[in-house]
């Protein structure tokens, strides 16, 4: 028979344990979401800058490789 601590230092650590992994997963969540909004803009600004230099120079026609 266990005893009402055993059982009462159980059921805190399981309550511990499922709070940390629901943690773990929702803060996993919300980074993975940050960065791939952070790496869109970033992308989209690259973008821009690379058409305007393009633009600049002649437009597409005037690349030639070497």
């Amino acid at each position: 028979m266990t005893t009402f601590r055993t059982r009462l230092l159980f059921a805190l650590l399981s309550l511990i344990l499922v709070v940390l992994v629901a943690l773990g997963l929702l803060l996993g969540q919300l980074f993975k979401s940050y960065y791939l909004n952070t790496f869109d803009a970033r992308l989209q600004k690259e973008t821009e800058m690379a058409a305007s230099y393009i633009e600049g120079n002649g437009g597409i026609g005037s690349i030639t490789i070497e």
